[in-house]
Protein backbone atom coordinates (compact mmCIF):
# COMPACT_ATOMS: atom_id res chain seq x y z
CA UNK A 1 0.00 0.00 0.00
CA UNK A 2 1.28 3.41 -0.64
CA UNK A 3 1.62 6.48 1.67
CA UNK A 4 -0.95 8.60 2.68
CA UNK A 5 1.29 11.27 1.85
CA UNK A 6 0.40 10.40 -1.70
CA UNK A 7 -3.13 10.87 -2.54
CA UNK A 8 -4.20 8.97 -5.56
CA UNK A 9 -1.11 6.91 -5.99
CA UNK A 10 -2.65 3.79 -4.72
CA UNK A 11 -4.54 1.84 -7.25
CA UNK A 12 -7.30 -1.19 -6.39
CA UNK A 13 -6.65 -3.65 -8.91
CA UNK A 14 -8.75 -6.49 -9.15
CA UNK A 15 -7.46 -10.05 -8.91
CA UNK A 16 -9.35 -13.07 -10.14
CA UNK A 17 -8.82 -16.52 -8.45
CA UNK A 18 -8.00 -19.04 -10.55
CA UNK A 19 -10.36 -22.02 -10.45
CA UNK A 20 -13.53 -19.48 -9.36
CA UNK A 21 -15.26 -16.85 -9.95
CA UNK A 22 -13.91 -14.45 -7.08
CA UNK A 23 -12.50 -11.23 -7.47
CA UNK A 24 -10.07 -9.62 -4.73
CA UNK A 25 -9.81 -6.24 -4.30
CA UNK A 26 -8.25 -5.58 -1.35
CA UNK A 27 -6.22 -7.22 1.67
CA UNK A 28 -5.94 -5.31 5.37
CA UNK A 29 -4.63 -7.12 8.56
CA UNK A 30 -7.15 -6.82 11.23
CA UNK A 31 -6.37 -7.22 14.79
CA UNK A 32 -9.46 -6.18 16.40
CA UNK A 33 -10.21 -9.76 17.76
CA UNK A 34 -8.68 -11.64 19.87
CA UNK A 35 -6.95 -13.75 17.26
CA UNK A 36 -4.88 -12.44 13.90
CA UNK A 37 -6.49 -12.29 11.03
CA UNK A 38 -5.67 -10.95 7.36
CA UNK A 39 -9.40 -9.74 5.57
CA UNK A 40 -9.29 -9.80 1.99
CA UNK A 41 -12.14 -7.75 0.65
CA UNK A 42 -13.97 -9.13 -2.25
CA UNK A 43 -16.60 -10.05 -4.92
CA UNK A 44 -17.76 -13.33 -5.23
CA UNK A 45 -20.50 -15.52 -6.99
CA UNK A 46 -22.87 -16.45 -4.22
CA UNK A 47 -23.95 -19.76 -5.64
CA UNK A 48 -19.84 -21.14 -5.51
CA UNK A 49 -18.99 -22.89 -3.08
CA UNK A 50 -15.26 -21.88 -3.75
CA UNK A 51 -12.44 -23.39 -1.29
CA UNK A 52 -9.73 -21.15 -0.76
CA UNK A 53 -6.01 -21.09 -0.21
CA UNK A 54 -4.27 -17.98 1.03
CA UNK A 55 -0.81 -17.27 0.63
CA UNK A 56 0.87 -15.23 2.92
CA UNK A 57 4.52 -13.52 3.13
CA UNK A 58 6.40 -13.27 5.92
CA UNK A 59 10.30 -12.24 6.15
CA UNK A 60 10.45 -13.64 3.07
CA UNK A 61 8.96 -16.62 3.57
CA UNK A 62 5.70 -18.38 2.02
CA UNK A 63 2.98 -19.43 4.59
CA UNK A 64 -0.30 -21.08 3.19
CA UNK A 65 -3.19 -21.15 5.05
CA UNK A 66 -6.94 -22.11 4.75
CA UNK A 67 -9.07 -18.83 4.09
CA UNK A 68 -12.77 -18.38 4.42
CA UNK A 69 -15.60 -16.20 3.13
CA UNK A 70 -18.36 -14.14 4.81
CA UNK A 71 -21.05 -13.38 2.20
CA UNK A 72 -22.74 -10.01 3.25
CA UNK A 73 -26.62 -10.01 3.73
CA UNK A 74 -26.92 -6.91 1.57
CA UNK A 75 -26.40 -8.61 -1.77
CA UNK A 76 -30.15 -7.15 -3.31
CA UNK A 77 -30.74 -10.92 -4.79
CA UNK A 78 -27.78 -10.03 -7.17
CA UNK A 79 -25.73 -13.34 -8.74
CA UNK A 80 -22.66 -11.65 -6.69
CA UNK A 81 -21.93 -10.05 -3.92
CA UNK A 82 -19.43 -8.54 -1.34
CA UNK A 83 -17.57 -10.83 0.95
CA UNK A 84 -14.68 -11.04 3.50
CA UNK A 85 -12.10 -13.56 3.13
CA UNK A 86 -10.45 -14.18 6.15
CA UNK A 87 -7.30 -15.71 6.56
CA UNK A 88 -5.93 -16.88 10.12
CA UNK A 89 -1.66 -15.64 10.47
CA UNK A 90 0.10 -18.61 11.22
CA UNK A 91 3.28 -19.32 14.13
CA UNK A 92 6.04 -17.07 13.20
CA UNK A 93 4.06 -14.42 11.21
CA UNK A 94 2.94 -12.20 12.68
CA UNK A 95 3.71 -9.23 10.53
CA UNK A 96 2.49 -10.56 6.50
CA UNK A 97 4.06 -8.40 4.14
CA UNK A 98 1.65 -6.94 1.00
CA UNK A 99 -1.52 -5.72 3.45
CA UNK A 100 -2.24 -2.98 4.73
CA UNK A 101 -0.35 -1.77 8.20
CA UNK A 102 -1.80 -0.66 11.16
CA UNK A 103 -1.35 2.92 12.35
CA UNK A 104 -1.34 4.46 15.46
CA UNK A 105 -1.97 7.96 14.51
CA UNK A 106 -4.42 9.43 12.71
CA UNK A 107 -3.54 11.60 9.09
CA UNK A 108 -7.17 12.92 9.27
CA UNK A 109 -9.74 13.68 12.00
CA UNK A 110 -12.68 13.27 8.74
CA UNK A 111 -12.87 11.58 5.99
CA UNK A 112 -15.67 10.79 3.56
CA UNK A 113 -16.10 8.12 1.09
CA UNK A 114 -18.44 8.90 -1.22
CA UNK A 115 -20.50 6.25 -3.72
CA UNK A 116 -18.91 4.79 -6.92
CA UNK A 117 -18.83 8.06 -9.42
CA UNK A 118 -20.04 6.83 -13.04
CA UNK A 119 -21.09 9.18 -15.81
CA UNK A 120 -20.56 11.85 -13.69
CA UNK A 121 -20.88 15.66 -15.30
CA UNK A 122 -22.01 17.79 -12.73
CA UNK A 123 -19.48 20.30 -11.77
CA UNK A 124 -21.01 22.88 -9.69
CA UNK A 125 -22.41 20.16 -7.50
CA UNK A 126 -19.25 18.80 -6.95
CA UNK A 127 -17.31 21.77 -6.31
CA UNK A 128 -20.52 23.15 -3.85
CA UNK A 129 -20.30 19.58 -2.04
CA UNK A 130 -16.38 19.42 -1.66
CA UNK A 131 -15.98 22.63 -0.45
CA UNK A 132 -18.85 22.52 2.07
CA UNK A 133 -17.62 19.14 3.46
CA UNK A 134 -14.37 21.37 3.96
CA UNK A 135 -15.94 24.21 5.73
CA UNK A 136 -17.99 21.16 8.19
CA UNK A 137 -14.05 19.92 8.69
CA UNK A 138 -13.39 17.31 6.74
CA UNK A 139 -9.90 17.16 5.05
CA UNK A 140 -9.89 14.13 3.08
CA UNK A 141 -12.37 12.92 0.68
CA UNK A 142 -12.14 9.16 -1.20
CA UNK A 143 -13.90 8.75 -4.72
CA UNK A 144 -14.04 5.20 -6.43
CA UNK A 145 -14.14 6.45 -10.25
CA UNK A 146 -15.53 4.53 -13.00
CA UNK A 147 -16.15 7.45 -15.28
CA UNK A 148 -17.14 10.90 -15.33
CA UNK A 149 -16.98 14.12 -17.97
CA UNK A 150 -13.65 16.32 -19.07
CA UNK A 151 -15.07 18.70 -16.88
CA UNK A 152 -15.17 16.52 -13.88
CA UNK A 153 -11.77 15.02 -14.33
CA UNK A 154 -9.91 18.63 -14.32
CA UNK A 155 -11.33 19.50 -11.09
CA UNK A 156 -11.26 15.77 -9.85
CA UNK A 157 -7.15 16.98 -10.92
CA UNK A 158 -6.96 19.73 -8.64
CA UNK A 159 -8.67 18.39 -5.46
CA UNK A 160 -6.46 15.87 -5.84
CA UNK A 161 -3.59 18.00 -6.03
CA UNK A 162 -4.07 19.98 -3.14
CA UNK A 163 -4.33 16.82 -1.25
CA UNK A 164 -7.71 17.23 -0.50
CA UNK A 165 -8.98 14.28 -2.65
CA UNK A 166 -7.74 10.63 -3.28
CA UNK A 167 -8.84 8.90 -6.12
CA UNK A 168 -8.90 5.03 -6.57
CA UNK A 169 -9.62 3.64 -9.94
CA UNK A 170 -13.08 1.45 -9.85
CA UNK A 171 -13.08 -0.81 -12.87
CA UNK A 172 -15.59 -3.66 -11.71
CA UNK A 173 -17.79 -2.87 -14.70
CA UNK A 174 -14.66 -4.56 -16.74
CA UNK A 175 -14.99 -7.93 -14.91
CA UNK A 176 -18.82 -7.86 -14.87
CA UNK A 177 -22.51 -6.36 -15.85
CA UNK A 178 -22.75 -4.20 -13.48
CA UNK A 179 -26.49 -3.22 -12.63
CA UNK A 180 -27.52 0.53 -12.66
CA UNK A 181 -30.27 0.07 -10.11
CA UNK A 182 -30.67 -1.89 -6.95
CA UNK A 183 -33.16 -4.27 -8.18
CA UNK A 184 -31.75 -7.25 -10.85
CA UNK A 185 -35.59 -7.81 -12.03
CA UNK A 186 -35.47 -3.72 -12.61
CA UNK A 187 -32.02 -3.31 -13.50
CA UNK A 188 -30.52 -6.60 -14.65
CA UNK A 189 -26.92 -7.08 -13.97
CA UNK A 190 -24.68 -9.72 -12.25
CA UNK A 191 -23.68 -6.60 -9.35
CA UNK A 192 -25.73 -4.13 -7.21
CA UNK A 193 -25.04 -0.23 -8.06
CA UNK A 194 -22.28 -0.11 -9.88
CA UNK A 195 -20.33 -2.23 -7.26
CA UNK A 196 -21.20 0.68 -4.53
CA UNK A 197 -20.74 -1.88 -1.52
CA UNK A 198 -17.55 -3.50 -2.31
CA UNK A 199 -16.24 -0.14 -2.77
CA UNK A 200 -17.60 1.36 0.70
CA UNK A 201 -16.17 -1.55 2.54
CA UNK A 202 -12.75 -0.85 0.87
CA UNK A 203 -12.85 2.65 1.98
CA UNK A 204 -13.64 1.51 5.50
CA UNK A 205 -10.44 -0.78 5.88
CA UNK A 206 -8.58 1.66 3.54
CA UNK A 207 -8.83 4.62 6.61
CA UNK A 208 -9.80 2.73 9.42
CA UNK A 209 -6.15 3.81 10.60
CA UNK A 210 -5.92 7.03 9.12
CA UNK A 211 -8.73 8.82 10.17
CA UNK A 212 -10.42 9.33 13.26
CA UNK A 213 -13.73 9.19 11.55
CA UNK A 214 -15.35 8.08 8.00
CA UNK A 215 -18.36 9.43 6.93
CA UNK A 216 -20.49 7.80 4.09
CA UNK A 217 -23.11 9.35 1.83
CA UNK A 218 -23.28 10.49 -1.57
CA UNK A 219 -22.53 13.49 -3.29
CA UNK A 220 -25.63 15.25 -3.27
CA UNK A 221 -25.87 14.78 0.75
CA UNK A 222 -24.94 16.88 3.69
CA UNK A 223 -24.92 16.21 6.76
CA UNK A 224 -25.15 19.82 8.37
CA UNK A 225 -25.11 20.23 12.20
CA UNK A 226 -27.93 22.59 13.92
CA UNK A 227 -26.23 23.14 17.05
CA UNK A 228 -23.21 23.73 16.13
CA UNK A 229 -21.25 24.80 13.54
CA UNK A 230 -18.78 22.29 12.14
CA UNK A 231 -18.12 17.97 12.85
CA UNK A 232 -15.11 19.05 15.05
CA UNK A 233 -17.65 20.37 17.48
CA UNK A 234 -20.38 17.94 16.56
CA UNK A 235 -19.12 14.73 17.01
CA UNK A 236 -17.52 15.12 20.61
CA UNK A 237 -21.00 16.33 21.76
CA UNK A 238 -22.61 13.17 20.41
CA UNK A 239 -19.78 11.58 22.44
CA UNK A 240 -20.53 12.76 25.14
CA UNK A 241 -24.11 12.24 25.41
CA UNK A 242 -23.94 8.81 23.90
CA UNK A 243 -20.08 7.89 24.58
CA UNK A 244 -17.47 6.70 22.06
CA UNK A 245 -16.43 3.78 19.84
CA UNK A 246 -20.01 3.99 17.54
CA UNK A 247 -21.69 5.30 15.13
CA UNK A 248 -24.24 7.87 14.52
CA UNK A 249 -27.10 7.76 12.33
CA UNK A 250 -28.43 10.36 10.38
CA UNK A 251 -31.68 10.50 8.85
CA UNK A 252 -32.24 11.20 5.12
CA UNK A 253 -34.22 13.92 4.06
CA UNK A 254 -35.25 14.97 0.55
CA UNK A 255 -35.09 18.86 -0.61
CA UNK A 256 -37.69 19.75 -3.87
CA UNK A 257 -35.95 20.60 -7.03
CA UNK A 258 -37.58 22.39 -10.23
CA UNK A 259 -34.42 22.81 -12.08
CA UNK A 260 -32.70 19.15 -11.14
CA UNK A 261 -31.10 20.02 -8.17
CA UNK A 262 -27.74 21.36 -9.66
CA UNK A 263 -27.58 23.94 -7.52
CA UNK A 264 -27.82 23.18 -3.75
CA UNK A 265 -28.19 27.02 -2.30
CA UNK A 266 -31.36 27.50 -4.21
CA UNK A 267 -32.49 24.89 -1.89
CA UNK A 268 -32.96 25.27 1.90
CA UNK A 269 -36.61 23.11 2.86
CA UNK A 270 -36.92 19.95 3.18
CA UNK A 271 -40.15 17.79 2.29
CA UNK A 272 -41.97 15.71 5.25
CA UNK A 273 -41.23 12.90 5.99
CA UNK A 274 -42.98 9.90 5.26
CA UNK A 275 -43.70 7.56 8.29
CA UNK A 276 -45.09 4.68 5.81
CA UNK A 277 -42.08 4.42 4.33
CA UNK A 278 -38.42 3.37 4.72
CA UNK A 279 -36.27 6.39 5.82
CA UNK A 280 -32.34 5.77 4.38
CA UNK A 281 -29.86 7.21 6.95
CA UNK A 282 -26.18 8.26 6.59
CA UNK A 283 -23.56 7.81 8.53
CA UNK A 284 -20.27 9.07 10.39
CA UNK A 285 -18.50 6.54 12.32
CA UNK A 286 -15.30 5.85 14.28
CA UNK A 287 -14.16 3.17 11.56
CA UNK A 288 -12.21 1.02 13.75
CA UNK A 289 -16.00 -0.18 15.67
CA UNK A 290 -16.59 -0.86 12.66
CA UNK A 291 -16.85 -4.50 10.89
CA UNK A 292 -18.60 -3.99 6.81
CA UNK A 293 -20.76 -1.64 5.35
CA UNK A 294 -23.87 -1.25 2.92
CA UNK A 295 -24.61 1.77 0.99
CA UNK A 296 -24.59 4.67 3.98
CA UNK A 297 -24.60 1.97 6.77
CA UNK A 298 -20.97 1.53 8.17
CA UNK A 299 -21.45 -0.63 11.13
CA UNK A 300 -22.81 -3.55 12.70
CA UNK A 301 -22.45 -2.33 16.40
CA UNK A 302 -23.50 0.37 18.49
CA UNK A 303 -25.32 2.93 17.00
CA UNK A 304 -27.25 5.64 17.40
CA UNK A 305 -30.10 7.69 15.28
CA UNK A 306 -29.92 11.73 14.97
CA UNK A 307 -32.96 13.19 13.32
CA UNK A 308 -35.61 16.07 13.95
CA UNK A 309 -37.68 14.39 17.06
CA UNK A 310 -36.75 16.43 20.29
CA UNK A 311 -36.34 13.40 22.36
CA UNK A 312 -33.61 11.95 20.55
CA UNK A 313 -31.47 15.09 21.57
CA UNK A 314 -28.97 14.89 19.40
CA UNK A 315 -27.85 17.82 16.74
CA UNK A 316 -28.78 16.51 13.71
CA UNK A 317 -28.82 17.01 10.07
CA UNK A 318 -31.05 19.28 8.28
CA UNK A 319 -34.74 18.61 9.60
CA UNK A 320 -36.81 21.61 9.70
CA UNK A 321 -40.17 21.64 8.07
CA UNK A 322 -41.07 23.66 4.97
CA UNK A 323 -43.54 25.64 6.10
CA UNK A 324 -43.38 29.64 7.74
CA UNK A 325 -44.97 28.77 10.74
CA UNK A 326 -42.00 26.57 11.54
CA UNK A 327 -39.10 27.84 9.72
CA UNK A 328 -36.21 28.84 11.84
CA UNK A 329 -35.02 32.06 10.61
CA UNK A 330 -31.92 31.84 12.06
CA UNK A 331 -30.46 28.73 11.03
CA UNK A 332 -31.85 29.56 7.53
CA UNK A 333 -29.43 32.34 7.66
CA UNK A 334 -26.43 30.02 9.02
CA UNK A 335 -26.78 28.12 6.35
CA UNK A 336 -27.33 30.86 3.80
CA UNK A 337 -23.62 31.84 4.82
CA UNK A 338 -22.57 28.17 5.11
CA UNK A 339 -23.58 28.23 1.53
CA UNK A 340 -22.28 31.13 0.12
CA UNK A 341 -18.74 30.49 1.49
CA UNK A 342 -19.17 27.56 -0.59
CA UNK A 343 -20.23 28.91 -3.26
CA UNK A 344 -17.78 31.89 -3.98
CA UNK A 345 -14.92 29.08 -3.04
CA UNK A 346 -16.23 27.38 -5.68
CA UNK A 347 -16.69 30.18 -7.99
CA UNK A 348 -12.45 31.11 -7.34
CA UNK A 349 -11.65 27.21 -7.82
CA UNK A 350 -13.75 27.25 -11.46
CA UNK A 351 -11.77 30.58 -12.35
CA UNK A 352 -9.06 29.04 -11.97
CA UNK A 353 -9.17 25.79 -13.52
CA UNK A 354 -10.05 28.16 -16.77
CA UNK A 355 -6.86 29.96 -16.51
CA UNK A 356 -4.91 26.63 -16.50
CA UNK A 357 -7.10 24.52 -18.79
CA UNK A 358 -4.06 23.34 -20.46
CA UNK A 359 -1.34 22.84 -17.17
CA UNK A 360 -0.42 19.48 -16.37
CA UNK A 361 0.91 18.75 -12.76
CA UNK A 362 4.13 17.04 -12.05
Amino acid sequence: MGSDDNPGREKLPLVAVTGTNTLLLSAYLDLRNSWQEVRVISVVLRSEQAAYRCLLCCQGQLHITTGYAHVHEDHFGFDYGTADIFCSLPAGCPDPSHVAPIRDDFAHNFTVCLSTMFNFSNVLQLVQSMEMLRLLGVSRVVVYKTSCSADTQKLLDYYEHTGFMEIIPWTVSGRLLVSWGWRPEVSPGQLHYHGQIPALNDCVYRYMYRTRYLGLHDMDEIILPQTVDSWNEMLPLLESLHGADRGFMFENFVFPTSVGGVDILQHLHHEPPDALTFTNVKVVVDPRSSRSSTDGDAFHGPKVTADSSPASRLPSALSWRPTSSSVRRTEIRMLEWRLAMASARAMRIRTWLDRTETQRWG
